[in-house]
């Protein structure tokens, strides 16, 4: 059952949600994003401490990052 719901979830946020926007002058560079990322498309620059805009081409729109953002830099559009 849990599966299932986590399924119909997924399904959902991807048909509503089809990219993750970044604002960058928001971002603290405390980089959770990263951590989360089950997919790894959020990349620390290393010369600004930041990550850099979400590799979209890999992202698959699962909205961890947005929730775990604590300064709201992310947001699924």
């Amino acid at each position: 059952m849990e599966t299932t719901l986590r399924s119909f979830w997924q399904f959902m946020i991807n048909t509503i949600f089809k990219t993750v926007h970044w604002d960058e002058e928001r971002c603290s560079g405390c980089l959770t994003c990263y951590e989360v990322c089950p997919v790894g498309c959020c990349l620390p620059d290393p010369a600004t401490k930041k990550i850099r805009v979400p590799d979209q081409d890999r992202c698959v729109v699962c909205g961890a990052c947005v929730l775990q953002c604590p300064e709201g830099a992310l947001a699924l559009m």
